[in-house]
């Protein structure tokens, strides 16, 4: 049955479905069914076929089967017991919009042919039933024209594609399905397309881009062509001249080498005189020094002589002080033991009668005149013990005084020791300098080390083995300021370490430089550095030591910043203080007052003075090599005498020492005897305080038997006399003289010292003047023997060059002559050679250019022309297209961006439809967006659901497949209905949208859709239920197809009023 009701105004002028006939088409034999323009509602029960419509209008405008979910290929479509189905849709073409309205007029009939074997064929007729078009891009362009989207799954709502869309699509599949019915994936589409298309443009750009150097060189080829031409015909001119030019340039070299025998004929005689005085003053100079060594030969004689008497002299001096010294330590031991003995027998003694008067005042009464007699004894014993504390205090006084200057001259004498330690270290680092500089004589370069010559060749050899040539050894970069130069020691004390080392750039450059250092058998060790860093620290002022200083810094010069840079870095030479005298730089460093940024102190030995955890160190200086300096025989005139000062220092700080302990002796036999003294009065006031006490406490007893005592202080009387005889005869013996006769034998000892030092010192310099004197003689010998050797030599020379002029005289003649019959003469300025290889090279560049020319010049001018202007071209389009790259990229991007807000803007739209739409039933729900992860999470809240003990009360649904079956076609209509908003196909379809509803939902959804619909007029929609229609108000909006079961022999759809 078929309700048609009047359309209204606002109906849509293109692709509104007017008509649809299926022939043998699924379970129909010859169907026709006219829809509305806008609202249609398709009822029937199940297996009337109601599906099938929407399966042939989807199939009819060219879907796949696939896409229907109700067969895998065409032939399934076919109704059983036919051969072919055909599916005729009818379109509305008018107004503005309409597609080719000329070839079709305001209807286009769209037949679509489907056979069991072979493919299915399209026809596009006019409104009279002409075939206009057969191909299916035709129907494609039609479509598009229209904006059906005939494969969006929202625009034809399927059976099946509604029953599971909200129970088991994935977000994955939900939000697909979103950016369909949305065309938004269209549009996604497009601008990848778009962005490959840039990709390629770029990619083209840069290619021709890359052609463009190819062109331009081609260009530059032909224009040499074209420049060839011009310059062949200067070329040959220039050839004429080189020719003339050689003529009179032979005549020139002939002339030159004349004039050269002229010259050579001076100087040749000049040389002769020259020789011939020189041989002559070598025998005088030969005569001289073989007077002067006899002269040195006998004044070294006596002085062997004197050394030879000194030194048996010495020898002897040595025996018969040691003999006298060993006299002296047995006489004193064995006065000692005697002055022990006879203390213990006074002690003893003493004892005895103390004890002995003490038995004997207890006998005794203590009568008044006793007791008188006993006080005036102790008045006596007092006064003398006061005198005795007066005598001890004095002397005390006076051993401090004694002890006092003691001291002082002990300082005096430590000081002047470490003088003489000073300047004996001095003088052997002079004599190590000495010797060293004497083998340097022969290579300046081992002054580094050995194998530094070596090293230094492979480095050259093997140069194109490093990143960047290593530079060193360092030391070649430093040397002294200028009148800085009695610093030089102490400055290589400091470097040292570093003054052999080299730079290298890299790790690379540091592993070839060490595998080159073993093949010399050096030192591997470098720094590596930044070449490209090549600028001098500049040290702050905060960072140095004070001013009033002088640090190694200031006394060396350093021409390389990178050399500048590490000795900084790793020798701290800002920080290390020169200071003359070692005393004063011993008491600057180990002072009270810390010293700001200051590493060490360095004296002009080069000793080392520095503090290393509060320990004071002072560091001799071991190595006497000399690196800063490069005239070897001035370092050794001037170490020679640095070695005759040292030596004159040392005797005279020796001098002093001794002088010192001269004077220091007669305070230190005060000392004995002040000691002496107050060991004396210390055992009287002893014995005084004894006495007393012992007379106070005298009491009145018996007499007691004290002969024991008697007889024992007899015996220790005469042991004690015994012994005091032997004291007095030994110190009377001849044995107590051994100091008295020791003290003349030292002094001559240290004379004669003296003297043999003098004499040594005068023997080496002699040695050493004769040793001069002797190299002299030889190097005067060998110039002697070389100058006669030049005079024969220069004899042979002189008359060859006689004889080469009058040669070289008569050819200049004869070329002259020659070359005036060529040509006039012309200015020479380069030699033949010079003239005749330009000659030669400019007649083969014409030759070459004669033979590689296979073209005319007519055709060079043409070819460089058409390779200028294409070159031209190709650049200027270049830089179009880059231009016009630049405008789509900057379009693409503004478009993605209002894409983007776009996107967001249907997103938020589709949400609040399907929120409101929920509504209307009393439901609310949300859609979750991720447009970066590309899913779509769908939740409903059901405000009326039922809970405990039967009360109403609301409950969010994040699983849509917990809803019941009508909850969930509901919020299936709601969802579709908000997506509908956002899409642009003229018709939408819908199937079977209530098959799960109750009554009440399926009335509630039926008048949302119509509500919905209505507020679309210009939009046709199609709705298919399976229940009956008496819900469907009457309207003239709205047309209701029933569809009857299918009857035997029934070939069209009967319609009728309901």
């Amino acid at each position: 049955m078929e309700v048609d009701n009047n359309e209204e105004s606002a109906e849509a002028d293109i692709g509104i479905i007017e008509e649809i006939t299926l022939v043998n088409f699924m379970c129909h034999h010859h169907l026709t069914i006219k829809f509305g323009p806008h609202i249609n509602f398709i009822v029937g029960r199940n297996g009337s076929g109601k599906s099938a419509i929407l399966v042939g209008l989807t199939i009819g405008l060219g879907a796949k089967t696939t896409f229907t979910n109700r067969g895998t290929k065409m032939a399934d479509m076919i109704r059983r017991g036919a051969n072919a189905a055909v599916i005729t849709i009818k379109l509305r073409n008018q107004g503005r919009e309409a597609f080719k309205p000329k070839e079709y007029g305001d209807v286009i009939t769209v037949e679509r042919r489907i056979v069991r074997e072979g493919a299915s064929t399209y026809k596009l007729k006019d409104k009279h039933g002409k075939v206009v078009a057969t191909t299916s891009a035709e129907l494609a362009q039609m479509l598009e024209q229209f904006n059906i989207q005939i494969n969006n799954p929202c625009a034809i709502l399927m059976q099946d594609t509604s029953r599971q869309f909200l129970t088991k699509a994935t977000s994955k599949e939900k939000y697909k399905f979103f950016l369909m019915a949305t065309q938004l994936d269209q549009m996604q589409d497009d601008f990848n397309f778009v962005q490959e298309n840039l990709k390629s443009i770029r990619a083209i750009l840069s290619k021709k881009g890359r052609m463009l150097p190819d062109l331009e060189k081609q260009m530059q080829e032909f224009k040499q062509e074209v420049d060839g031409l011009t310059a062949h015909r200067e070329m040959a001119k220039n050839a004429e001249k080189l020719k003339e030019m050689i003529a009179w340039s032979q005549v020139k070299d002939i002339e030159d080498a004349y004039l050269r025998t002229e010259q050579e004929l001076a100087k040749l005689n000049k040389n002769m005189e020259s020789l011939a005085k020189k041989k002559g003053t070598h025998q005088d100079e030969i005569d001289k020094y073989m007077a002067k060594i006899a002269e040195k030969e006998a004044v070294g004689r006596e002085i062997r002589e004197k050394i030879d008497k000194f030194t048996t002299e010495n020898l002897r001096l040595q025996e018969q002080i040691k003999k006298i010294k060993d006299q002296g330590v047995e006489y004193e031991r064995k006065r000692q033991g005697l002055d022990t003995k006879i203390k213990s027998r006074v002690e003893r003694i003493n004892r005895l009668q103390r004890q002995i008067n003490a038995e004997k005042a207890k006998a005794l009464k203590d009568t008044s005149a006793e007791t008188a007699k006993r006080q005036a004894e102790i008045e006596k014993k007092s006064k003398l013990l006061e005198t005795a504390k007066v005598d001890l205090a004095s002397t005390i006084e006076r051993r401090e005084q004694v002890e006092q200057d003691y001291a002082a001259f002990n300082s005096q004498v430590e000081t002047v020791d470490t003088k003489v330690s000073d300047v004996t270290r001095q003088l052997s680092n002079f004599s190590r300098t000495e010797s060293q500089l004497l083998g340097q004589r022969s290579d300046n370069m081992e002054v580094f080390g050995k194998g530094m010559r070596q090293l230094l060749e492979l480095i050259q050899k093997n140069k194109n083995r490093f990143s960047q040539p290593p530079i060193g050894p360092l030391g070649l970069f430093i040397k002294m300021k200028n009148g800085q130069e009695k610093w030089t020691t102490a400055a290589e004390a400091v470097l040292t370490s570093v003054m052999a080392r080299f730079l290298v750039a890299t790790e690379k450059d540091s592993s070839v430089f060490k595998q080159l250092a073993h093949q010399a058998d050096r030192s591997p060790h470098c720094f590596i550095v930044d070449f490209r860093n090549n600028r001098k620290y500049d040290l702050p002022s905060s960072n140095l030591p004070d001013r009033t200083f002088t640090t190694v810094l200031d006394v060396v010069e350093i021409s390389e910043p990178l050399v500048y840079n590490v000795v900084i870095d790793q020798a701290k030479i800002e920080r290390n203080i020169l200071i003359e005298d070692p005393i004063e730089a011993r008491r600057v460093m180990f002072g009270r007052q810390t010293l700001r940024n200051v590493t060490q102190c360095n004296v002009l030995s080069g000793d080392r003075l520095f503090i290393t955890n509060g320990s004071q160190n002072y560091v001799a200086n071991q190595d006497s090599r000399k690196f800063l300096n490069v005239d070897v025989e001035a370092r050794l005139k001037e170490i020679r005498q640095k070695i005759t000062e040292v030596k004159i220092q040392l005797d005279q700080v020796k001098s002093e020492k001794r002088d010192l302990d001269n004077r220091r002796t007669p305070f230190r036999h005060d000392l004995d005897n002040l000691k002496n003294k107050m060991n004396k009065l210390t055992l009287h006031i002893g014995n005084y305080e004894r006495e007393i006490s012992d007379l106070q406490n005298v009491r009145v007893e018996e007499p007691p038997d004290t002969t024991e005592l008697e007889e024992n202080l007899a015996i220790q009387t005469a042991e004690k006399e015994t012994f005091e005889k032997e004291l007095e005869e030994h110190e009377n013996s001849s044995e107590n003289n051994s100091s008295a006769i020791l003290k003349p034998l030292k002094i001559q000892y240290q004379n004669q010292v003296k003297e043999l030092s003098t004499f040594t010192d005068e023997q080496t310099t002699v040695s050493d003047q004769v040793r001069e004197l002797v190299v002299n003689i030889e190097q005067v010998k060998n110039s002697l023997t070389y100058h006669g050797q030049q005079v024969a030599t220069i004899q042979k020379q002189l008359d060859q060059a006689q004889l080469e002029n009058s040669e070289k005289k008569e050819a200049l003649e004869e070329a002259k002559a020659k070359a005036l019959k060529f040509c006039a003469p012309v200015a020479v300025t380069k030699t033949t050679a010079q003239i005749d290889a330009e000659l030669k090279a400019l007649i083969a560049k014409m030759q070459r250019e004669e033979a590689g020319r296979k073209k005319s010049p007519a055709e060079i001018n043409k070819q460089y022309k058409n390779a200028k202007q294409r070159f031209t071209e190709i650049e200027k389009d270049l830089k179009r297209l880059g231009s016009f790259c630049d405008v789509l990229q900057k379009n693409y991007d503004s478009r993605v961006r209002r894409f983007r807000a776009f996107q967001k803007s249907i997103s938020t739209r589709t949400t609040a439809l399907f929120n409101a739409h929920l509504s209307q039933k009393g439901f609310s729900g949300t859609i979750q967006f991720d447009h970066e992860a590309r899913t779509l999470e769908i939740s409903v809240e059901l405000e009326n659901a039922l809970g405990e003990n039967n009360v109403k009360k609301s409950k969010k649904i994040k699983d849509t497949k917990a809803l019941s079956g009508g909850e969930r076609s509901y919020s299936t209509v709601a969802l579709l209905l908000a997506l509908w908003e956002a899409m642009e196909n003229p018709f939408r379809a819908m199937d079977e949208f209530d098959v799960f509803m109750d009554s009440v939902n399926r009335q509630i959804s039926i008048q949302l859709l119509i509500e919905s619909a209505r507020d679309r007029p210009n939009r046709q929609f199609i709705f298919i239920t399976p229940h009956d229609h008496s819900v469907i108000s009457n309207s003239p909006d709205i047309r209701i197809h029933k569809m009857h079961p299918p009857e035997r022999g029934q070939s069209t759809l009967v319609t009728q009023g309901d």
